[in-house]
């Protein structure tokens, strides 16, 4: 149960480190949809707390990056940045360049934030975010299961020149409409993924609690019938040395 728990902790650790690694900029945040109001208002998709672009401006934004900061890597067809600065007026819109970071974010020229588009970057802020409904304990279950069904697979990638480096990981197209599936960019969510994951352990962590009891309640009836069997056993030898002082 230790190590169960132990696991736990780690894969929510995980969970925390990828929701915080995701993008280097410090405000990592969702486009809130348009949709009218109670009052007949209109939301201007700017959440609560969340300072609006300058519409029209075309501006530098860093993008989204990888989903978990692991070292630079050349793009190809994207030339490192030179003056260029975040936050900074730029001319041509589309127009991009490296800053070289581990996240491996790019600088794109814009007149709004890509990460602020739907799909953009993970975050966990509660304000955020609508709709919030927690995990019943039978969903739980459901996603241990379907997680116990996906094929890991071994393979290497077909644009890796050496072709030596051998990956670990699942099939998109095996696992369709997991929730864990980017289908757009032909990416695994890892945000997704990792919590597929944690609402996994749980679902084990208390399956195994339930065995614990469970052999625990049988564990203290056994000692229970056993303490009964020697009462019973004392009785009669006390009987039959009764009955052998009576001859």
């Amino acid at each position: 149960m230790a190590r169960l728990q132990s696991v736990l902790f780690v894969c929510v650790g995980l969970l925390l480190w990828v929701g915080s690694q995701a993008c280097v900029s410090p405000v990592d945040q969702e486009k809130v949809q348009s949709e009218k109001v109670e009052d007949g208002g209109v939301n201007d998709g700017v959440a609560e707390g969340v300072v609006g672009d300058e519409a029209g401006e075309l501006k530098w934004y860093t993008t989204c990056g990888d989903p978990a900061c692991g070292g630079h890597r050349p793009q190809q067809g994207v030339s490192a940045c030179t003056s260029q600065k975040e936050g900074a007026a730029c001319a041509s819109e589309g127009e991009k360049c490296d800053p070289i970071n581990s996240c491996n974010q790019l600088f794109l020229c814009s007149k709004t934030d890509p990460k602020k588009q739907v799909g953009g970057c993970p975050i966990s802020t509660r304000r955020l975010k609508r709709d919030i409904r927690y995990l019943k304990a039978h969903e739980q279950e459901a996603i241990h299961r379907t997680l116990m069904g996906f094929r890991l697979a071994t393979y290497r990638y077909t644009f890796d020149p050496s072709k030596s480096k051998k990956h670990l990981g699942f099939i998109l197209e095996d696992q369709p409409e997991s929730p864990a599936v980017d289908a757009k960019r032909s990416m695994v969510d890892l945000y997704q993924y990792t919590s597929m994951v944690v609402a996994s352990m749980q679902a084990q962590a208390r399956a195994f609690e339930a065995q614990k009891q469970t052999v625990e309640a049988q564990s203290k009836e056994i000692q229970r019938l056993r303490q009964e069997i020697q009462s019973i056993r004392s009785v009669m030898r006390e009987r039959s040395l009764l009955k052998k002082l009576q001859k």
